[in-house]
């Protein structure tokens, strides 16, 4: 449970902070090479899948990193 709760979150944040510009530069700016040839749903769409696909590197990255070493929690949490 540990192991899944530490990929979930901190795999979510590093998703982020990854997607966030990535997103940007690829879709949102005015001068981004997607932003013309889109749709807005087009965009929403791609945005969205770029943030799934992204959390599924991240996750798997994780939970390989973590399966080599022993994740505990701290029990005074």
């Amino acid at each position: 449970m540990n192991k899944i709760m530490l990929v979930g979150c901190v795999g979510y944040v590093i998703t982020v902070i990854i997607w966030l510009p990535s997103g940007y530069i690829l879709v949102n700016a005015s001068w981004a090479p997607l932003h013309n040839v889109l749709s807005p749903n087009l965009e929403v769409t791609f945005i969205l899948l770029l943030m799934v696909a992204i959390y599924g590197i991240v996750a798997y990255i994780l939970y390989r990193f973590g399966k080599k070493r022993e994740w505990h929690i701290s029990p005074y949490y």
